[in-house]
């Protein structure tokens, strides 16, 4: 089965909860972006800012994601692109799905490129970043960037499921149907033997397939 799918400019992801539903309307700004997390537990921005300037990960996938959404400093996508990129070399699993967002995405923060947003989704995947899995899995699914591929599709679907991503609980059982019960076993034994890895790279680093 080869369902090849491609995501409508026209289609906007929301942020609810911490999870991910899609919805249709406009996605040219970059604060409709569905990034996750600003660090809503910083005592002040400013203590944000000099933990990212110091190296901090976490402070400086925060301070991207503020920086895009315009949430306690000056809306700026060249500054967000800048942090997040600096906390995704780093192996912060947030910024790496927030910079696959922001590559999958038809905004003015970077010119889209799915091959980097792939890249990028696979490193936060890798980790265990539920949202990032669900991605993974719809990459696979649909055949975009990927080949299609039930079986990773599955693997990935069902590694978010895990974690309660509701979305990918649905398309997890929803893909399941149409699998053979060889493909759904051998689905579950690689989700079984899965491991969670991080990896600090850089924009230039080859990432291989996993699992």
């Amino acid at each position: 089965m080869n369902r090849k799918w491609v995501l409508p400019r026209s289609l906007k992801l929301l942020v609810i909860g911490g999870l991910l539903s899609w919805g249709v309307s406009g996605c040219s700004k970059p604060s409709e972006l569905p990034l996750m997390g600003v660090g809503e537990g910083w005592i002040a921005v400013n203590d944000m800012m000099r933990a990212a300037n110091e190296g901090h990960a976490v402070a400086q996938s925060n301070l991207g994601a503020r920086y895009a959404m315009g949430k306690g400093v000056p809306q700026d996508y060249q500054e967000a692109l800048r942090w997040c990129r600096k906390a995704a070399e780093q192996g912060d699993a947030k910024a790496q799905y927030n910079l696959g967002v922001m590559y999958g995405s038809d905004s003015d923060i970077v010119p889209q490129d799915e091959i980097e947003a792939e890249k990028w989704y696979r490193l936060a995947a890798d980790q265990g970043y539920a949202a990032a899995q669900f991605k993974m899995g719809t990459l696979y699914d649909y055949g975009n960037v990927v080949e299609q591929d039930d079986i990773q599709a599955h693997v990935w679907y069902n590694l978010a499921a895990a974690k309660g991503h509701r979305e990918a609980i649905k398309a997890r059982d929803d893909l399941s149907q149409s699998m053979n019960d060889e493909k759904l076993a051998q689905a579950h034994e690689m989700a079984r033997n899965w491991k969670p890895v991080q990896r600090a790279v850089s924009s230039t680093t080859t990432v291989t397939t996993q699992p």
